[in-house]
């Protein structure tokens, strides 16, 4: 499959973080559209089991029933509450499972790496080695985790990155939405999750392509402290943007607003200053295009952020 859209990258990755990674058939139709049987023909889902239980809507609430052979035994009926038995087509029971394999080749395709190159299975189902693609001016290995938030699967995966020791420091794409800052694993320079190393000036919106920022990714796995964090530099920036240190001001922000200040500090250290306002919103998952409806209960972002033209950037400069 050549390229996936933002929309079906988010069910892939959603579903590649629970330990049975399956759908059913109108879940897929509901989530992907008409994207749905383009993902399968792509081998990116292969046929699960027949459902045994289907969801009943009801007057004024919901119940399952069980799925049972019609009368003539030539399809599948379900007994409603109040409708009486109801025909269900053979399509409604179908299930899906999430192909790991494919989806790991989909990321190898997504980092450019030669079309020769196949995925290195590291632990069965959870860890990948994605090869070691140029980002940037170096080439830096790779891999791919599902599961990080389960304290048993890093394990795993920790005992497996320790035999790793002496190689390269890699860069970690996961599956995850977010990453607790307090997760360290050995031999690994960064844990980044694959929707927010999308490259927000073509993935855009859920139809759009979604691309990987591959420079975005280089500046991440780079192995030296992030972007001027010694004591001597002029911005200091806690690991989740909680607090931000300018010129030895420090300003705190929660939740969502420091995610928008991370973003931007990341942004500053890597010389990419300004960026749109709609861009960072949406990176920080903040349903709105103005930041100041995101900081309107902080009587102090505008001494940490400044906004021009629908863009923004850290007010540094003249802190």
């Amino acid at each position: 499959m050549k390229e996936v859209s933002v929309a079906s990258l988010r069910l892939l990755m959603s579903l590649a973080d629970y330990a049975n990674p399956n759908t059913t058939a109108d879940m897929l139709a509901e989530q992907a559209g008409v994207a749905a049987e383009a993902l399968v023909a792509a081998g990116l889902f292969s046929p699960g089991p027949k459902l045994e239980m289907i969801h009943a809507q009801l007057s004024c609430d919901s119940t399952t029933a069980m799925v049972e052979v019609d009368f003539d035994g030539t399809g599948y009926c379900y007994l409603h509450p109040e409708d009486g038995y109801i025909p269900l087509p053979p399509e409604r029971l179908r299930t899906w499972n999430l192909n790991l394999s494919r989806l790991t080749a989909l990321l190898v395709q997504m980092l450019g790496m030669p079309a020769s190159f196949r995925p290195i299975p590291l632990v069965e189902g959870l860890l990948w080695d994605l090869g070691t693609p140029r980002l940037g001016r170096k080439a830096i290995p790779v891999l791919f985790a599902v599961r990080l938030s389960e304290i048993g699967v890093r394990e795993q995966i920790r005992r497996e990155l320790g035999l790793r020791r002496g190689t390269s420091p890699a860069l970690v794409l996961t599956s995850g939405r977010s990453i607790a800052s307090d997760i360290t694993l050995p031999t690994v320079s960064r844990i980044v999750p694959v929707l927010n190393a999308l490259d927000r000036r073509v993935s855009e919106a859920k139809v759009s392509p979604a691309v990987l920022d591959l420079a975005r990714l280089a500046a991440l796995a780079d192995s030296r402290p992030l972007y001027a964090e010694a004591v001597g530099g002029p911005v200091q920036c806690g690991p989740d943007g909680a607090w931000i240190r300018i010129h030895e001001r420090q300003f705190t922000f929660r939740r969502k607003q420091a995610q928008i200040v991370r973003i931007l500090y990341e942004a500053w250290g890597r010389g990419d200053e300004w960026l749109r306002e709609e861009a960072v919103l949406a990176e920080a998952e903040y349903d709105s295009r103005r930041l100041q409806d995101a900081f309107k209960r902080n009587v102090h972002w505008r001494e940490v952020i400044e906004v021009e033209d629908g863009c923004c950037r850290l007010r540094v400069d003249d802190a």
